[in-house]
Order: structure tokens, then sequence, then C-alpha cells
């Protein structure tokens, strides 16, 4: 159903209803997962249901961009830059989505459904507080973190084609479950209704995030689009071609960058 909802072409052209996939495509996995665990824990489920509609249109994009690349254009931008911000949008989406969900469930039951995010998040606080505090684990800890991270995204990618969706997801996932914790947050202790809560929730989870959350995310958006390339390009035959394989080397470079200024500015 999903995979005939959207063409590669039209994601490519008009990302604003990538994100409006991605939301409805988060939206009823949950609902899905809901149903089958029955009510239990199911946030790695929702994640894996998300993956099954999306791959069908990434793998198709991935094939097309590799088919694109053959064809000499004049800056590295006009290659690439519409399917990262298609990567991009799609994971706009899905925290758009994965929010709505989580303020629309009643706050016992989304606090069960999404345990394993809630439980990253918290662990995610734990390694940010220990880093400014007590712990050594400040800039190269989170550098090797994320790295290998990036390393798993490269590796998915190259292997499944668009398996770095899953990284791209469940990451979306964890930021769409922290706006919908600090909705929840800010509706008891203002007292004000759940849309006003969710409308505040949404920028201030942002500028948490920022800006080292940006710098991370676009790595891995670039990282899960060389690695697709690269595996469309052998699958294809295509390895002669040496644009692609310099462009594959821009783009790893690019995502090693942004994953290093994102690391650094979080360990400030």
């Amino acid at each position: 159903m999903f995979d005939l909802i959207l063409s590669p072409n039209t994601a490519e052209r008009r990302p604003s209803r990538l994100i409006a996939f991605g939301l409805a495509l988060s939206i009823v996995s949950t609902w899905l997962g809901v149903i089958i665990g029955n009510m239990g824990e199911v946030g790695h489920l929702i994640v894996a249901l998300m993956c099954i509609g999306s791959t069908p249109l990434l793998v198709h994009m991935i094939w097309s961009e590799e088919e694109e690349e053959r064809k000499i254009k004049e800056t590295f931008m006009e290659r690439h830059g519409k399917i990262i911000e298609a990567y991009g949008s799609l994971f706009i989406g899905v925290v758009l989505g994965i929010s709505l969900a989580y303020v629309l469930l009643p706050n016992g039951i989304a606090t069960k459904i999404f345990n394993p995010q809630i439980s990253e998040l918290k662990a995610i606080h734990t390694i940010a507080v220990q880093g400014h505090i007590a712990s050594p684990c400040g800039f190269a800890c989170i550098l090797m973190n994320n790295l290998q991270v990036l390393a798993f995204v490269l590796l998915f990618s190259f292997l499944y084609g668009a398996g770095a969706i899953y990284v791209i997801t469940w990451n979306a996932s964890i930021v769409g479950v922290l706006i919908g914790v600090t909705s929840n947050q800010f509706s008891r202790t203002m007292g004000i209704s759940n849309s006003l809560a969710y409308l505040i929730a949404l920028p201030v989870s942002t500028v948490r995030l920022l800006p080292h959350g940006i710098f991370e995310i676009t790595g891995y958006l670039i990282g899960g689009v060389a690695g697709g390339v690269m595996s469309a390009a052998i699958m294809r035959g295509h390895t002669k071609y040496r644009v692609i394989w310099r462009d594959i080397g821009i783009m790893v470079g690019l995502s090693v960058l942004f994953i290093v200024i994102g690391a650094f500015i979080e360990s400030i």
C-alpha cells in the first residue's frame, strides 16, 4: 500500500509530500504495533513496521540516484542534493508522526509502548551529564559512539540498499518521543491543553537538540546515501564510472566531518 502512495520522482521533486508520507507511515505503524503487541512494549516493532513501509520507495530512489550519477552534472549538490533532502524530509515526517502518536495516546500507554525510546533518551541524558561532570567520556567517547553508528549506517546501506532506513527511523522515533514527553510535561506543569503544550514542545525540543543534532543526523543521512549508491553501482556492474566512486568518497568524507563537528559541539 505505502509503496504505491508516492513515486520516487515525486518524492524527490516535492519533499513536502515525503514529510506527509513519513507522518502517515509512523502513525499507521504505531497503530499496527499497538494492535499486534496488545498494548505492550512495541517501540522496536513500530520502527520495523516503518522500515517495511518505506524501504520500497527508498530502494527505488537509491537506484534512480545511481543511474543519474553517470550523467555528469555541474556540481556535487546538483547530483545528490535532492535525495539528501528527501531523506531529511522523511526523517522530519517520522518525527512529527511519532510525536503526535505519543501525545494522542494516553500517557501510561504511550510510556509503555515507547519504552525502548524512553530508555535510550535516559541513557543519552546520563552520558551527557557524566561527560560534563564526572566521567572521562567526553569528545572522544561521543565521537567514537557516533562513528560506530555511522559505520552501521554505511554497512546496512551497502548490504540492503536502503538499510540505513532503520537507523534513520530509530533516531527519528527517539526525537519524536522526546517531543511527546516534553509536551506532556508542559501540559501537566503549566496546566495548559495538550495541543498548546505540543506547539510549545516542538521548538523547545528542537532547540535542545541543536546545534549538534543537525550535524549528526545530516552525517547519518549522507552516509546512508553513500552506502546505498555503492550497493546499487556494484549490483548493476557500474563500477567503472569514476564519478560514482568520487562522489561516494566525498559523501563518506562529508558524513565523517559532520559527525566530528556534532561530537565537538555536544562535548562543549
